[in-house]
């Protein structure tokens, strides 16, 4: 969050007050940092200067073509994992031949589609998979460039619905599949693959998996050099935890050390898939209070926003810093009390926070949820019938309306009444 300060008791995004832009196009709104996403990404790709390196944004962590025009321009490539994001990485001007599509259900339609454009590669995740991509590959007359994804069966020590590496969970393929799958292709011109991918989860913030995965991919790559299959790279996916809080978590230093010694072992191209770690705290969530309660018990702030527009804490009781825009000056520690800051939506998982401190809170004050720059407005929905909120980008002194706030009309229009209603 280091583009996110207070300069005269209030909070600035680089060079510009979020109270003057919350005053100027009202709340909620998701704000983002071009300078952070920029100091990121350029510190990520630092890391790895040492080798034949491509660095694929994970569109699924923010897919707003402006995030991605920015990303573009600095050489990035992008994972995809749906049709909808392949076009939107294009459309952001990411060259085809640094696209990678993921994902365990790719349709017919989206490889054939990426196919035609002539994407970097398919990482494939089952073998029924790979003979749907051959066949199709075939009958366009085209040769599919695949990496397959291993399925190390390790536990990434994160939140169970964001670990991806263990046989309990739904990708990927085992080493022993992936041996058939070289062997097979040996004897096919449709496809040609060019490398091993891995991704054993998020926000991990353990060195340990990470180790443990590229021991599974090191072991596997040597087996196969052995048969005489060579790999042009090894994709090893993303996963690097943020501090959101003031957790414990794997440096990039270390990280890059580790990978280092992998792709130094392997001896061919590395590619990374970094979503979270590149745009998550160049990001914030801009809320006001609507009302505040108590019961008794509890004390309550209800925000503007709500699970709808930021659904990480209610899906994985993520912890978010929240803070105010305007820095109120501690005048007596006893007006200081525990507040659940909690949304309008009718569902008791419509909660941001529990039991944070705050001084003299007021209807009306605005807030703001720090390192939503990822997974949050991708993330949002109608739910409540409630409208998609805006997205602003800064740069600097100047900001821009990248997202416009949905208009009722238009989420009234997208249902059609049948004609016999």
């Amino acid at each position: 969050m280091n583009e996110f300060n207070y300069t005269n008791g209030f909070l600035f995004a680089e060079k510009i007050s979020l109270q003057k832009i919350a005053e100027e196009i009202g709340t909620p709104f998701y704000c983002y940092s071009k300078n952070a996403i920029v100091k990121n990404f350029l510190n990520f790709k630092k890391a790895f200067k040492n080798f034949p390196t491509m660095v694929c944004f994970a569109v699924k962590a923010n897919s707003n073509l402006s995030v991605l025009r920015i990303l573009s321009k600095l050489g990035a490539g992008a994972d995809v994992v749906s049709m909808g994001e392949l076009m939107k990485a294009l459309s952001a001007g990411i060259d085809p031949k640094k696209i990678i599509f993921s994902g365990v259900g790719k349709s017919r339609e989206e490889i054939s589609k990426a196919l035609g454009i002539g994407i970097k590669q398919f990482n494939v995740e089952s073998e029924s998979e790979f003979m749907e991509i051959a066949n199709l590959a075939k009958k366009a007359h085209r040769v599919a460039s695949v990496s397959l994804r291993i399925n190390p069966n390790v536990i990434a020590k994160t939140h169970r619905k964001i670990t991806t590496g263990s046989h309990d969970d739904k990708f990927g393929i085992t080493c022993e599949q992936a041996i058939r799958l070289f062997q097979k292709s040996s004897e096919m011109q449709e496809v040609n693959i060019i490398g091993l991918a891995i991704h054993i989860g998020s926000q991990i913030t353990k060195v340990a998996p990470f180790k443990e995965a590229f021991d599974v991919i090191r072991k596997l790559a040597n087996d196969l050099k052995r048969m005489n299959f060579q790999l042009q790279n090894v994709d090893v996916g993303g996963g690097l935890g943020i501090q959101y809080a003031n957790e414990n978590t794997v440096s990039l230093k270390n990280y890059s050390r580790i990978v280092s010694s992998l792709i130094n072992s392997l001896q061919c191209g590395l590619i990374l898939e970094p979503g979270r770690f590149i745009v998550a705290d160049a990001g914030v969530l801009v809320t006001k209070i609507l009302r505040l309660k108590s019961n008794g018990r509890k004390h309550f702030i209800i925000v503007d926003s709500a699970m709808n527009d930021f659904i990480r804490p209610a899906i994985y009781d993520a912890y978010h810093k929240i803070i105010p825009l305007k820095k109120t000056k501690i005048q007596n520690s006893k007006s200081a009390k525990k507040w659940d800051i909690v949304g309008p939506i009718c569902e008791s998982s419509d909660t941001f926070a529990r039991n944070r401190i705050f001084r003299d809170p007021k209807e009306n004050d605005i807030l703001a949820i720090c390192s939503t720059g990822a997974y949050g407005f991708v993330m949002s929905s109608n739910y409540n019938s409630r409208q998609h909120i805006p997205e602003i980008l800064i740069s600097g002194k100047k900001y821009a309306l990248i997202r416009k706030r949905q208009k009722m009309e238009h989420l009234i229009k997208t249902d059609i009444l049948p004609r016999w209603l």
